[in-house]
């Protein structure tokens, strides 16, 4: 099953992030480009949902500069810090990725 909100499934991204994390250890993310049925278009094609935003700011805070891409024709891209401008978790990341 599949919804519009990402609640029913683990989207791509989500997995891409965990199997990036589970083989290499790495948490940090410069760009994502997800496709669908077809490449991103338009202006919101290609976004990601709010588990995967947050997902990608919990594994790493500073994971706020990497990119999605909006459209694959103009290469347009969007921050995550543009998407969830105001993270309620960046202070518990940040304290508990020190530790």
């Amino acid at each position: 099953m599949e919804g519009t909100c990402g609640i029913f499934h683990l989207c791509a991204e989500r997995a891409a992030l965990f199997n990036m994390y589970q083989f290499s250890g790495q948490t940090k993310v410069k760009k994502i480009l997800a496709f669908r049925d077809k490449p991103p278009y338009g202006e919101g094609s290609g976004m990601p949902c709010g588990a995967c935003r947050e997902f990608l700011l919990e594994l790493n805070a500073e994971n706020k500069e990497a990119e999605f891409m909006m459209n694959y024709e103009t290469r347009k891209t969007i921050k995550v810090a543009e998407l969830i401008p105001y993270w309620w978790g960046e202070e518990r990341a940040t304290n508990w990725q020190d530790k």
